[in-house]
């Protein structure tokens, strides 16, 4: 896997969240399957889906990409999360690894040159990184 950070700002904050990210990912992103976890630190979302994310997060339990893109719409910042996802051929092995570092970045890892060039086609602050900064994969 390759792994990414993406500081993309606008007056000091992140200027893009997970439905941004999400977005990047298209159709094989909605089609995947994810899973919710909280990336070493205690899971933190602001907005009307935390308490489903918290959920997700702490049963583990897998959802497609679509419910994920309706709970991050309803999100206004994912401070501390992880988000791994699987694609249906390959139910095992992650396909895209988000993780969102207390509001400073995001790490992205993939192997997916496809997801890589359209990462690198949305995201002018990105830059490949030899592992996580945490809970390296």
């Amino acid at each position: 896997m390759k792994y990414f950070q993406i500081s993309d700002k606008n007056n000091h904050c992140l200027s893009f969240d997970l439905k941004e990210l999400l977005e990047v990912l298209s159709d094989h992103g909605l089609e995947a399957d994810w899973i919710v976890s909280d990336a070493d630190e205690e899971l933190d979302i602001m907005g009307n889906s935390r308490i489903e994310f918290d959920q997700l997060a702490l049963t583990g339990t897998r959802i497609k990409g679509v419910q994920l893109m309706e709970l991050a719409q309803n999100t206004t910042q994912v401070i501390w999360g992880q988000f791994t996802s699987f694609l249906p051929i390959f139910p095992k092995r992650p396909w895209v690894i988000l993780k969102a570092f207390d509001s400073s970045f995001w790490e992205v890892a993939t192997s997916d040159s496809n997801v890589i060039n359209a990462l690198k086609g949305r995201f002018e602050d990105i830059k490949e990184v030899p592992e996580f900064w945490i809970n390296p994969v």
